[in-house]
């Protein structure tokens, strides 16, 4: 057998972390002009098998792991779609280091949760929120969409935090029209730019750093000692939708819109994001409540 590298080492611990991942992991640790070939020679020499673009653990790689006192996840078994939600979440481990993320399998098992779930996986914050979190394909079946729609729901109360990540505009509009009764939901692109905020958000206190930087004299308010949905201070009522596109909060804006009030609803989000925001208040026609949307630079927090 080939002599086992220390980057070896860390890409066999890392795949073994969930049992499989996808071709993005290696890219991470190899170099990209020496990555495929390395992969070739490990996969010649059974110390990593793959199948069907994901990557796990071979014969020879196993007896390595446990002459080092690593016990090797066996997952070559499993459905072709466990095996990818255990690669995304392999993947997500390396997107968002700044939360403690997990495989469905584990979450729903410390949880008690139904096993029919179609979360990939759960990530968690150092405020201790956790997010389950899904990824919708561009092409998805009407089956897949119906159940993922209804569990979305929530009609058990399972679900406090979600983050979808998805590029399928027709899902997103379904989505942004249906009884969703989930505490924050965000609905993101799977890019660079929402991965980096996830992380900023993971580190804690992500709606007063937000607002704050719309409305620095707020920095001292206890409003925020407590996460929610929308702060109120004073008269005015403050909303961060940095990281949310789903724009429910707009909806309930919406309803509230019958009562006649002197509040202002302070909206904060990014430059990029306002015009397709007043696009969809535009839409709204809200014509009683006072609604300001605030906009500021990714890099000013």
């Amino acid at each position: 057998m080939i002599q086992i590298t220390q980057r070896d080492k860390g890409f066999l611990l890392k795949v073994n972390e969930t049992g499989a991942c996808s071709s993005k992991l290696p890219l991470t640790i190899y170099p990209t002009r020496y990555c495929r070939s390395r992969l070739e020679l490990m996969e010649r020499e059974k110390i990593i098998n793959r199948k069907y673009g994901l990557i796990m653990i071979g014969v020879e790689g196993r007896k390595y792991l446990e002459r080092i006192g690593v016990t090797s996840k066996l997952v070559d078994n499993l459905s072709i779609v466990t095996q990818r939600r255990l690669a995304r979440t392999s993947e997500l481990k390396y997107l968002m280091p700044t939360m403690e993320v997990v495989t469905s399998a584990q979450y729903k098992k410390e949880n008690n949760l139904n096993r029919g779930m179609l979360f990939v996986s759960a990530a968690t914050t150092k405020e201790r929120s956790t997010y389950l979190i899904y990824d919708i394909p561009k092409q998805i079946s009407n089956d897949s969409k119906v159940q993922i729609s209804r569990e979305l729901k929530n009609k058990r109360d399972e679900i406090s935090h979600a983050i979808i990540f998805t590029r399928n505009a027709d899902f997103a509009k379904v989505l942004t029209t249906s009884n969703v009764y989930i505490n924050e939901l965000l609905l993101l692109p799977p890019n660079e730019s929402s991965f980096g905020l996830l992380n900023e958000m993971a580190k804690g206190f992500f709606d007063r750093r937000i607002i704050c930087v719309a409305f620095p004299k707020l920095s001292k308010e206890k409003a925020f000692y407590k996460k929610q949905t929308q702060y109120i201070i004073g008269n005015n009522f403050y909303l961060n939708l940095v990281l949310n596109n789903i724009l429910s909060s707009y909806d309930m804006l919406a309803v509230q819109a019958d009562s006649s009030s002197d509040s202002i609803y302070y909206v904060v989000c990014l430059h990029e994001q306002q015009a397709f925001f007043q696009q969809t208040m535009d839409q709204l026609n809200l014509k009683k409540l006072d609604v300001q949307l605030v906009g500021i630079d990714e890099d000013s927090f």
